[in-house]
């Protein structure tokens, strides 16, 4: 139980994000946000500035296997305890992003930096972990590389926003779907030197913001994330300082 339970520490951590990681005070309200409506000359294929609300929903993939069921299910509540059912993803108009997780028990928040290609994780103990992205498989991670990407012909309206259904199949088993946004365009700056994962190839392909994704690892658990609100606007500079607490390497 032991090692199980160790095994689910790492698989938490790893699907926190695509990726995992002083300067001054840290805020922590939500309510840093800036929050501008959308125009149309705003969302006419623009690179995004702004901020997206999404909820977070964890299943566990159906299985005759009352054992795999079962440790799927412990799985599912130990990652909503950890990381949260709400998430706020913020990108900069520097290609900075920051990913907040704001009611979950593990982790807080993470950042990346484009100009330094470096990810900094912050979590509710108050540890600081950084790592520079410039490897797609770092020690102890395997076959987290692409084997197959299909644009399909799908089509829907997320929040007023057209988006196009993306497949993503991972050389792991871990299969995606994205519907990201044909006018809201991300940051190339924010990807082009994040190989961990091969987040550059991945984001290269799919161009434009995710407004609802699925997640299925090794046929266990599903996570999705569904866009509830965007707000187009400069996120306040705050928001991207790191909080004045000792830093660790990954």
């Amino acid at each position: 139980m032991t090692q199980y339970i160790s095994w689910l520490a790492f698989f938490i951590v790893s699907i926190s994000s695509y990726s995992a990681y002083s300067q001054q005070a840290y805020l922590s309200t939500i309510n840093d946000l800036k929050a501008t409506a959308p125009t149309n000359s705003q969302t006419s294929q623009s690179i995004f500035v702004g901020c997206i609300d999404y909820s977070v929903q964890y299943i566990a993939v159906p299985t005759v296997d009352s054992e795999q069921k079962d440790k799927a299910e412990f799985a599912v509540a130990l990652t909503r305890k950890a990381n949260g059912d709400k998430r706020t993803v913020c990108f900069n108009r520097s290609g900075d992003w920051l990913h907040i997780y704001k009611n979950g028990e593990q982790v807080d928040r993470i950042w990346y930096f484009s100009e330094r290609n470096e990810e900094y994780t912050f979590f509710k103990n108050g540890v600081l972990k950084f790592s520079t992205n410039d490897i797609a498989e770092p020690e102890g991670f395997s076959e987290l590389g692409i084997e197959d990407i299909v644009r399909t012909k799908e089509r829907r309206k997320v929040l007023g926003f057209k988006t196009k259904k993306i497949l993503v199949k991972k050389l792991s088993g871990t299969v995606e779907s994205f519907w990201v946004s044909e006018d809201l365009i991300r940051n190339p700056k924010s990807y082009s030197k994040n190989k961990f994962g091969y987040a550059n190839e991945l984001y290269r392909s799919l161009k434009g913001v995710p407004l609802y994704q699925e997640k299925t690892v090794a046929n266990f658990m599903t996570t999705i994330l569904k866009a509830k609100e965007v707000r187009i606007g400069e996120p306040k500079e705050e928001l991207f300082i790191l909080p004045s607490v000792t830093l660790y390497h990954w």
